[in-house]
């Protein structure tokens, strides 16, 4: 009896021990100033500018300034108080969010300073939007250099929301983590993403729905398992009438990008370029949907079988893009492969 009680006070005692490192592991006592400490989500064959420098100690919501050269202890207060033409300058750190807001808001560039600033979300209270950083009824918003991870979110996390907006540019962007998709921008009037990386989606990487205008995606990496890419609308697109831009021509538009579960490209009105990419998928039938809007000259087919083949990264050095059939998700394969 007495062995018992022994075996039962011991294992309550690790449990106990479990829970308080869980807590420090998962964020309720104060981060270090170690990246490490905070999981920071990389994927270790990432290839995009912004992966490429890491500091070796990141400062905990250091305090953000606007290009005016007044100061704020959120990005949050600072997005509020910038005005046209100014810029929020967010030094390198990790920065413990409920969410970013830009609401009516018309040419502001959030800049992150000597490093990535990663922004880890939390839980909003009931009924709120649970995205990292949203984006409503804006023009001419630049965002540079900010990492966004819903790791704390349980419901409804996609990670970026982008909703009626125009001239809107994501540079060296990271978003992850997220319960819905990593990128959803809904009416859309000239989208940029620029060295870019999505990972861990539970639904999509990226979904462009109903976009107006054009849609331009440069060396960006698409790593998620879960869901293609989705490129979405109708040849009138005037549902939905725009407060921050008449419709312009729509069209996707990829450079040496890398969709690791496929592109679905579903809008009779727009144009598709594809240029020194790949799209990888299990199901050769989504192959077979994209072959229409991208010239004979202009993409090879076939399957991956490993690495890419001799003949494949002679294809995409003479600036043809990929369609490939894979049996499993093979993106570490390919990354080291594309230009750039």
């Amino acid at each position: 009896m007495r062995k018992a009680w022994v075996v039962l006070l011991g294992g309550g005692l690790l449990v106990w021990w479990g829970f308080l490192l869980g807590r420090r592991l998962i964020g309720t006592e104060p981060l270090s100033t170690r990246p490490e400490a905070v999981a920071v989500p990389l994927a270790a064959d990432a290839g995009p500018a912004l992966l490429e420098a890491r500091p070796g100690t990141w400062a905990v919501s250091p305090r953000v300034s606007l290009s005016t050269g007044e100061t704020f202890d959120t990005v949050q207060a600072a997005i509020k108080a910038a005005r046209r033409g100014q810029s929020i300058l967010i030094p390198t750190g990790v920065y413990r969010t409920t969410g970013l807001d830009i609401w009516d808001k018309h040419d502001i560039q959030l800049l992150a300073q000597g490093g990535p600033a990663y922004f880890f979300n939390e839980e909003r209270g009931e009924g709120q939007s649970s995205a990292a950083l949203s984006i409503t009824e804006s023009r001419g918003i630049r965002v540079r250099g900010l990492w966004f991870d819903n790791g704390r979110v349980k419901l409804g996390g996609t990670v970026i929301l982008l909703s009626d907006v125009a001239d809107v540019r994501l540079e060296q962007v990271y978003a992850g983590h997220g319960t819905g998709n990593a990128i959803m921008a809904s009416y859309a009037n000239g989208l940029t993403l620029e060295d870019v990386v999505c990972e861990w989606a539970e639904k999509n990487d990226f979904v462009a729905l109903w976009p107006r205008g054009a849609v331009d995606v440069r060396r960006s990496r698409f790593l998620s398992s879960y869901g293609p890419v989705v490129f979405e609308g109708a040849a009138n697109n005037r549902v939905n009438r725009s407060r921050v831009m008449e419709p312009r021509p729509v069209s996707l538009t990829v450079d040496q990008s890398l969709f690791s579960t496929g592109l679905s490209f579903n809008h009779p009105g727009a144009s598709l370029a594809l240029s020194q990419s790949v799209v990888l998928s299990r199901a050769s039938s989504d192959l077979r949907e994209l072959e229409p809007f991208v010239p004979a000259e202009a993409r090879l087919g076939g399957e991956l079988e490993g690495a890419l083949s001799p003949e494949q990264r002679t294809a995409l050095a003479r600036g043809q893009s990929l369609l490939l059939r894979t049996r499993s998700r093979a993106s570490a394969r390919v990354l080291s492969s594309l230009p750039g």
